[in-house]
């Protein structure tokens, strides 16, 4: 006969982390009344007080966040951006498997491609990836020109079939 556990480990593990952010978010309210309370002492020429004991209280239960991201040079830059790129076309296609990027030199700069046996010169004509792709140059337009990416596009991994893209302005 074997002995049953009244309190499994892992039962008593989520307890445990459970109580932890219970007792973060306490003193998180704690330390944020007695920000308030400190500020209304002082009157309303505070609100630099105020960000200071705000940003005390959030790093005193927040776990430590990374380091500033340095500048990246421009083909590092290209290199993200492309893998971005590429990946929410991929989210928008399920459809298509191994989605691949590709960086190119063009006229006036590089140009990122996601390519694809099925994309061809009209896949923005059809279906939603133009719509897609414009937000998506639309978003990230400040790190495209520092980039030095001048034109963003699908194109057939054959090449027969065409490619198509839209100008970074």
């Amino acid at each position: 006969m074997t002995p049953k556990i009244k309190e499994p480990f892992l039962n008593r593990r989520i307890s445990l982390i459970i109580f932890a952010l219970f007792c973060g978010l306490i003193t998180l309210a704690a330390l944020l009344e007695g920000a308030k309370d400190q500020t209304t002492k002082q009157g309303n020429n505070t609100n630099a007080n105020q960000q200071a004991l705000l940003a005390e209280a959030v790093a005193k239960v927040a776990p430590p966040t990374a380091q500033p991201i340095p500048e990246r040079r421009p083909a590092e830059l290209r290199r993200d951006l492309a893998a971005e790129y590429s990946d929410i076309i991929a989210a928008a296609n399920p459809h298509l498997n191994f989605i691949k990027q590709k960086t190119t030199k063009v006229k006036g700069g590089y140009a990122i491609w996601a390519v694809h046996e099925y994309f061809t010169s009209s896949t923005f004509s059809i279906g939603e990836d133009a719509k897609l792709a414009q937000a998506w140059i639309s978003r990230n337009h400040a790190e495209l020109k520092r980039a030095g990416i001048v034109r963003v596009g699908v194109q057939n991994t054959s090449g027969w079939l065409g490619s198509c893209w839209f100008e970074v302005q």
